[in-house]
């Protein structure tokens, strides 16, 4: 196949158009850092408008469409709550974190974390659930999901230590069929998956896995699911535009949509 040389005026017109585009950019994400040091600065529960973030910026009057977009954008992922037109409230809500109950599920945690720390690996307390509705979870299982090329590895980690049974992406006949005393679950991540660099699952991974995911939905009914979201979601951030996109890998992007809408409706009635 013959290879085209592409004109120098055209390279040029190119290249100019990705210069521009790139400068842009840089600017556009240098005011959005801008905006969200100022509200990063307020106290949790502080009021402010608009053209309060206008002034503190030291912007003219022409830039507040960029600062709205702003705004709108840490709204979005309830970094801030809308109280009323054109004015809004740094969240009272937290970072999500939680801490592993059980020793089963710290000696885990701390097996793999000592051999692969860098690795891309989450790990769930099925326990924890406890901490938020009323199941009454007794089961010591402890999920773990490692990208695919590292599940070997992690697998012959568990192993040795000689104390676990550990299953590799088993079915939910099978976990049930199994499970003996601790047992850990070892199971693919799946691509653009949400991950934490503490490697606990994330907010918006529960949101997304427990709602549709085959397999994890049938740990927790529906009630007790929206229960649970629900009790997260009043005390901590979601990042919505993660769900979102990881709802499009799963192929549940109108049921996640709607599942937000639901979350938010019940926390404004609040």
């Amino acid at each position: 196949m013959e290879s085209r040389k592409i004109p120098k005026k055209q390279k040029i017109g190119k290249m100019r158009c990705l210069k521009i585009n790139l400068v842009y950019n840089v600017y556009k994400e240098k005011k959005m850092l801008d905006t969200r040091r100022y509200i990063d600065g307020l106290q949790n529960g502080t009021i402010f408008t608009e053209n309060d973030v206008l002034v503190a910026l030291n912007l003219p009057t022409n830039k507040l469409t960029t600062i709205r977009w702003d705004l709108y954008h840490l709204y979005k992922n309830n970094v801030i709550i809308k109280v009323k037109k054109k004015t809004y409230q740094k969240s009272n809500k937290k970072i999500f974190s939680y801490e592993l109950i059980s020793e089963f599920g710290k000696n885990v945690f701390d097996l793999i974390n000592k051999k692969y720390p860098n690795v891309k690996w989450n790990i769930f307390e099925y326990r924890f659930l406890n901490n938020w509705i009323n199941l009454l979870v007794f089961d010591d299982i402890v999920f773990l999901e490692a990208e695919n090329i590292y599940i070997d590895f992690i697998f012959d980690v568990l192993k040795e230590n000689n104390k676990y049974l550990v299953l590799i992406n088993p079915t939910v006949d099978e976990l049930l069929k199994y499970k003996n005393g601790k047992t850990i679950v070892l199971k693919s991540m799946i691509s653009k998956a949400p991950y934490n660099h503490n490697h606990f699952f994330p907010f918006e991974k529960m949101v997304v896995d427990f709602s549709f995911d085959k397999f994890y939905s049938k740990f927790i009914n529906k009630d007790e699911c929206m229960y649970l979201l629900t009790a997260l979601y009043k005390n901590y951030i979601l990042n919505t535009d993660t769900v979102i996109s990881y709802s499009k890998r799963r192929n549940k992007e109108y049921e996640a949509r709607k599942l937000l809408y639901r979350l938010e409706k019940d926390y404004d009635f609040e």
